[in-house]
């Protein structure tokens, strides 16, 4: 290998151990051995539950924490499994100054080709599912419980916790919250500050904003992932 190659990969040096134990707790011999998942600057919480790919395996397909964009600090990624079960069906990035948290019995599935920049909160202690060629901008949330119920007038309670779907080819922009119940068709596009808390029936190739009901602002267009170059004007 090149010298200059190996400097390129000189991040994964940082958290090198962290990263044979992570494969090695979670994966099977055959798998964890490539070390498929790849950390860097990890805060490993908790450790319980399992976390699984599907899928062909490769080197580096999952990176976690990596320093991606200038503007937030480079602290790496935090971690914490209670119980639950993550599952990674393919290439996934997710940026520094983010963190994963599961809950007993959660399940947290993330399609091949997602990417998080940066600042990325996910909280899943119920069930979160995204599809592949998802991507979110900066300083998303996304949170399948409220950790609390409320209670009615007779005594009942709420639920307090509902399932997240994300379809493929979201773009979801800087400083969303997606809160339970919310579901996303294919190819939706969210603006930035935008709260979504149900279900959206919505046509796909939809362009939903920010007021408290989400009304679809625009319909027929999506991001291409293979062709959304920005040509800036000098």
């Amino acid at each position: 290998m090149k010298l200059s190659k190996l400097w390129r990969q000189r991040w994964k040096l940082r958290s090198i151990f962290s990263t044979i134990y992570f494969n090695f707790h979670y994966l099977p011999f055959s798998q964890a051995v490539k070390l498929p998942i790849v950390l860097y600057k990890p805060r490993l919480k908790r450790l319980e539950g399992s976390v699984r790919i599907e899928g062909p395996v490769r080197h580096c397909m999952v990176t976690l924490g990596l320093n991606t964009v200038s503007v937030y600090p480079d602290t790496g990624v935090m971690f914490e499994n209670n119980g639950g079960t993550v599952t990674f069906t393919g290439k996934c990035l997710i940026g520094s100054a983010s963190a994963i948290t599961i809950g007993k019995g959660a399940n947290l599935r993330i399609g091949d080709r997602t990417t998080a920049n940066a600042a990325v909160k996910i909280v899943c202690y119920n069930e979160i599912n995204i599809a592949d060629r998802c991507r979110f901008s900066w300083d998303c949330i996304l949170m399948d419980t409220d950790f609390h119920t409320l209670t009615r007038a007779d005594g009942s309670h709420s639920r307090g916790y509902g399932k997240i779907d994300i379809g493929e080819n979201c773009w979801v922009g800087t400083g969303c919250l997606l809160l339970k119940n919310t579901k996303l068709p294919p190819y939706t596009t969210v603006q930035a500050r935008t709260r979504l808390c149900k279900a959206y029936d919505i046509p796909q190739r939809s362009v939903i904003g920010v007021s408290d009901e989400v009304v679809v602002k625009q319909t027929g267009v999506y991001r291409n992932l293979d062709d959304d170059a920005v040509v800036y004007q000098s």
